[in-house]
């Protein structure tokens, strides 16, 4: 035989049989190209400049793998309608004398042909739907894209050996059932009936498990993090299932129809069980096929209906004005948020730009991290959150800032608290930082189930809203565990209620020098502390006002008042107390000097170069400096203010070192003492106040004044 004779015969039988070839070149050809344009997309270089790159190729190689899934099984499909159709032509080969390997290598040619042209046609389609695709990103997203639009030949490749290696595998699967066959089954293949198809236990049990197991997990998943981890994990399981159902399941479910007698041994039934039965077998792949195409369509196309035409109201849901400021910071560590200062530049910033402000908003909420566990409640353990099944953030407003958010007047009563989740009651276990366990748990009684988050944070996880009622005026007493920042946070929300409502505050300082609680006798073992929060003697004690901004013991400026608040958390955490000697000393080498002004209500008034005032009610200073109790009264309208000059000799220092080791002003002025009940500073250039150790702004202007018993606190014996 001339070595053209088998690509010759492979030739004449695609054309003389294009009806049979056609199906399966179209199918593999758009198997090809839509493989090629959704790897191009994957590993264009673009991608990596997209907002969320790493999640966006993940769904994509996710989705690619699905794909590659799909195609092999399709493919499969595809080639056995095409070897049913041809057995005949095959057989009549064999008969006329053509050997079994003969007509193996006109399969290879006819597959190498086809196989060939569908790879090279459907890449050359992929190349063009691939620009379409591309423009229609940039519809879509309405923004620009950062695709480009030249040849993947990566994406060529992965697409090329992979369909390569399938049709490989077809060709494989064609040339076994040649070897198997004879020659009058070949002839007559296309004639013979289907035969009964025998029960495949291990697909029916495994079609229902996958089946089930995806049902399961899109039925069970419910928050934005899990949907996102486990959408692909089902839909594989669910195609895996489908293709198990039709041809194993259906077999399964059909015979035991057939064992039924009476509900067999009926005309319709006995001849509609009988035929489904021996046509399943054929026609099952073809209907899984049908089953996940069609299923496939309609979540594509209303999946990406609903994202586009609802892009505005996610918009407006996500991010209801324009402009959306959100400021995270701790009370122990950061500085301060001035809600009205913030406000103040953004509305500059709009007006520079030639737009005005029509509406603005400002609302505090607090935030943590939960786990939702099992049983329906959440805990805060951090082992616990980690391992959760669910993870979610909390975000607590008070109903005040609930309503001045949404306009919504929610009307809770004390106890009583409006969540965005269907508990009825909402329990919250209480981890510790180190994740040693729970120290204790809540149980809140929803009153209000709400429909959707405020949260202006675009978090993965999801964020349930959780009103609180503005109760503190109806408890007794309120517990704050902190150091004197955290504690300086709850003064301001105290201080915001009615005198006559305000409860009694206990203290446990968990801070790192902890001042103010030397002023109210408190216990060093935490037990102790737990009982003197929960049952100390209550006593009224002066606050002070400084600019509008309150605080319980020191107001401060000039050398070392920075220190509290500018040593990083860590070095407080390992150091301690040693972190601010530490951070103070590096101050000695170049200290600054201010130019102030004070007067105060008593008429006394004081002028001079300073490096360091202050005005306070407290026995403790930075932990170094004791004032005697004596002179330190906590409820007598009156503070102890010092300032210290700047020194200009050595023997200046002396003398300042002398006057607050042994707390005797000296006669050289040097360090100047009195009492006030109000105190004006002025200087010429801003000056960085620090208030309970925590940043209190710049002034050029600024009044201090005495609150005299308008708080209440459990002291110690």
């Amino acid at each position: 035989m001339g070595k053209l004779l088998y690509p010759r015969l492979a030739w004449q039988n695609i054309k003389g049989d294009r009806r049979f070839f056609a199906p399966y070149f179209l199918a593999l050809l758009g198997n090809v190209a839509a493989f090629y344009i959704m790897t191009a997309l994957a590993v264009d270089p673009g991608m990596s400049q997209l907002h969320g790159a790493m999640y966006v190729q993940s769904f994509c190689f996710m989705g690619m793998f699905i794909a590659a899934v799909f195609s092999a099984v399709f493919l499969l499909y595809v080639n056995g309608f095409l070897m049913k159709q041809r057995k005949k032509a095959l057989g009549l080969y064999n008969i006329l004398g053509m050997g079994k390997s003969h007509i193996a290598a006109v399969l290879f040619f006819e597959t190498l042909f086809v196989g060939g042209a569908g790879i090279v046609c459907g890449l050359l389609t992929g190349l063009l739907f691939h620009k379409l695709v591309t423009l229609a990103l940039y519809k879509l997203l309405r923004f620009a894209v950062p695709f480009g639009f030249a040849i993947s030949w990566d994406a060529m490749a992965r697409t090329a050996i992979l369909f390569g290696v399938l049709i490989g595998l077809t060709l494989l699967s064609n040339l076994n059932k040649v070897r198997v066959s004879k020659p009058i089954e070949l002839l007559y293949g296309s004639q013979v009936g289907e035969r009964e198809p025998r029960t495949k236990w291990f697909m029916t049990l495994l079609g229902i498990l996958t089946l089930g197991a995806g049902y399961y997990i899109a039925l069970r998943t419910t928050n934005g993090m899990e949907a996102i981890a486990f959408y692909f994990v089902a839909v594989f399981l669910v195609i895996i299932g489908t293709y198990c159902l039709f041809t194993a399941v259906s077999i399964f479910v059909l015979k035991a129809l057939r064992a039924n007698k009476r509900f067999y041994y009926k005309t319709s039934h006995f001849i509609g069980v009988s035929g489904m039965l021996y046509r399943m077998k054929q026609n099952a792949v073809g209907l899984a096929n049908i089953c996940i195409l069609s299923t496939m369509v309609m979540v594509m196309v209303s999946g990406t209906l609903s994202l586009y035409l609802g892009t505005q109201d996610i918009v407006n849901r996500q991010a209801p004005s324009d402009l959306t400021v959100l400021v995270r910071y701790d009370p122990d560590e950061a500085e301060p948020f001035d809600p009205a200062a913030m406000l103040r530049l953004q509305e500059g910033f709009i007006q520079d730009q030639g737009y005005s402000v029509s509406e603005d908003l400002i609302y505090s909420s607090f935030t943590f991290t939960v786990g939702r566990l099992p049983d329906g409640s959440y805990t805060t353990e951090n082992d616990l959150v980690t391992l959760g099944t669910a993870i979610t953030t909390i975000q607590v407003l008070t109903q005040d800032a609930y309503a001045a958010a949404t306009g919504v007047s929610l009307g809770l009563e004390a106890g009583e608290v409006a969540f965005g989740g269907e508990e009825d009651v909402l329990t919250i276990h209480w981890g510790t930082l180190e994740g040693a366990g729970s120290f204790g748990r809540s149980d809140l009684t929803v009153a209000q189930h709400l429909e959707e988050s405020l949260s202006a944070d675009a978090a993965v996880s999801d964020t349930s809203t959780l009103v609180v009622a503005d109760t503190a005026a109806h408890y007794d007493r309120v517990v704050c565990c902190g150091g004197d920042g955290t504690l300086n946070e709850t003064l301001g929300g105290l201080l915001s209620l009615p005198q006559e409502e305000r409860p009694v505050l206990g203290y446990i300082p968990a801070g790192t020098t902890n001042d103010f609680s030397r002023n109210i006798n408190l216990p060093r073992s935490t037990q102790e502390l737990a009982r003197v929060a929960c049952g100390g003697v209550p006593r009224s004690i002066d606050v002070g006002d400084l600019g509008g901004r309150q605080f319980l013991y020191i107001a401060a400026f000039g050398l070392f008042t920075d220190v509290s608040y500018s040593t990083p958390q860590a070095s407080k955490n390992l150091l301690g107390h040693l972190a601010y000697v530490l951070q103070g000393a590096g101050r000695l080498v170049n200290f600054p000097s201010y130019q102030v002004k004070v007067t105060t209500d008593q008429g006394l008034e004081v002028e001079g170069e300073f490096i360091y005032g202050m005005v306070s009610n407290t026995v403790s200073i930075g932990g170094m400096v004791n004032l005697p109790r004596d002179l330190v009264c906590l409820d007598d309208g009156q503070f102890e203010a010092l300032l210290i000059r700047t020194p200009k000799t050595a023997k200046d220092w002396q003398s300042i070192l002398t006057a607050l080791t042994s707390q005797k002003l000296p006669e050289d002025g040097s360090v100047v003492g009195f009492t006030c009940s109000q105190a004006h500073f002025t200087s010429p250039k801003p000056l960085a106040w620090t208030v309970d150790g925590e940043f209190g702004g710049d002034y050029t202007d600024l009044t201090i004044s005495n609150r005299s018993r308008v708080l209440t606190i459990a002291c110690g014996n």
